[in-house]
């Protein structure tokens, strides 16, 4: 059982360290955005127009300026319905649905709070910093 879980554990390491080895392609022919994981394509180009980055096992990806998130097998996680997104921190994401509207979401996509800030910056030890009209905190 030891020998089982030590290998399990090097196997989850070997993959975790792999995984933020990703890159987007662009297909010179659709335009499209692909991905690749260590040189080899797991993402094919052929729908996505636009990604932002990859954390937290999420790709911030879009099509026709909406903007979701996807995993590293191409699954929408998190639906392709807002303006402007930023990548996960500590489990948590800036999105916004409204122009000038911000909030946070979680990995699920499930809303923390309402999205009533002007800007945001990520979570850093459980806290991120925000904008209301003039005042920041």
């Amino acid at each position: 059982m030891k020998i089982l879980s030590t290998l399990s554990f090097i196997l989850l390491l070997s993959f975790l360290a792999s995984a933020q080895n990703i890159t987007a392609f662009k297909d010179k022919t659709s335009g499209k955005i692909g991905f690749k994981l260590d040189g080899e394509t797991i993402i094919p180009a052929t729908k996505y127009d636009g990604w932002d980055g990859y954390s937290d096992g999420l790709i911030a990806v879009s099509i026709k300026n909406k903007w979701g998130f996807i995993d590293l097998e191409g699954n929408e996680v998190i639906g392709l319905n807002y303006l402007d997104v930023d990548k996960f921190h500590e489990g948590f994401a800036l999105v916004s649905l409204k122009k000038g509207k911000y909030g946070y979401i979680d990995e699920t996509g499930a809303k923390i709070g309402e999205f009533v800030y002007q800007n945001g910056q990520p979570f850093y030890g459980g806290f991120a910093a925000v904008q209301m009209k003039e005042n920041y905190g």
